[in-house]
Order: structure tokens, then C-alpha cells, then sequence
């Protein structure tokens, strides 16, 4: 089909327009997998069943994904939908006595739990050891120079292990 006139496509444009949002009310579920696996195929049928018994001039769709997925099933509704005030709610006066009964159920007990709790670690105690003076230097070897001696036996050990190799 070729469009060779301007009003021709506007005339494409308007039945296009009518079929995606006719002048009735249009309900459109959405029944991509997403859908589907949530239960929407089951809110579709529920809704024709409804729609027919009721006799309302609605159009009923099935559309791919809306978008939210999480929230699924999701239907859309779109069209000129009569506006219904809701019924005006008394609101009581305030006053500064607190029910009683209302207040119990913000009291809230801790049950005892026989589960491990968090118990904190007792304090550190860094050991400390006293100074004694002079105990030292009275007919001891320091520990340097043991060190030093072992190193120079060692040393000397190798040495002979390496001529005696060859």
C-alpha cells in the first residue's frame, strides 16, 4: 500500500490512533514471561470473565512486558475513567489521654533466646617484665657474642666440608 497523499496519512494516523487508544476504556495485561509466570494469564481470564458477565463495553488486551517486573501481574488501564470521590473519612478529635489498648501493642517484650548472644572479650593484659639491674653483666656471655661464635663455627665448618670436596 502506498500513502501518495498527506491526508492519507493522516487518515492512517487517526485509525492507528483509534486502535491504540479507542474512545472506550481499554485494559491491557501485561503477559510477557514475566507475566505469565506470576499469574497474569489467570488475572486475563479473571477479567474477561468478569467483563462479559457485567456486559461493559471495555476493551480487553493482552500486551508484551510493562516494564516492572517485580511487581507482576501488572494491568494498565487507559481511557476517560469516571472519576469516584472517596467517602469522606471522620477523623477523631485529639485528645491527650492515650488508649490503653492502643498502646499495648507498641509494647514489645524481648522473648529469652537460649541461641549464643554476644558476649565482649575481656580485656587485654600486656605482660611486663622487671628491669634487673646489674644481673647482666655478673658471669654471663652476652647474646651477641653467642651468636657471633656460632656464625664463625659455622663458617668454618663449611669451609672444610668444601676443601675436603675436592
Amino acid at each position: 500500500m502506498k500513502i501518495r497523499s498527506l491526508e492519507r496519512l493522516e487518515d492512517i494516523k487517526q485509525q492507528g490512533l483509534a486502535l491504540t487508544y479507542p474512545d472506550k476504556i481499554k485494559i491491557m495485561v501485561g503477559m510477557a514471561t514475566c507475566g505469565i509466570s506470576a499469574g497474569a494469564d489467570k488475572v486475563y481470564d479473571a477479567l474477561k470473565a468478569k467483563i462479559a458477565e457485567l456486559g461493559l463495553d471495555v476493551a480487553l488486551e493482552m500486551t508484551g512486558c510493562i516494564g516492572y517486573c517485580q511487581r507482576e501481574p501488572l494491568v494498565d488501564v487507559q481511557g476517560n475513567l469516571p472519576i469516584v470521590e472517596p467517602p469522606p473519612t471522620p477523623t477523631p478529635r485529639v485528645t491527650p489521654t492515650i488508649d490503653p489498648t492502643l498502646a499495648a501493642q507498641f509494647l514489645v517484650e524481648v522473648p529469652p533466646t537460649r541461641l549464643p548472644t554476644f558476649t565482649p572479650a575481656p580485656p587485654i593484659t600486656y605482660p611486663t617484665f622487671p628491669v634487673q639491674s646489674g644481673a647482666a653483666t655478673t658471669g654471663r656471655v652476652p647474646m651477641g657474642l653467642l651468636v657471633i661464635g656460632m656464625a664463625v663455627v659455622g663458617m668454618f665448618g663449611t669451609l672444610i666440608s668444601i676443601l675436603r670436596g675436592r
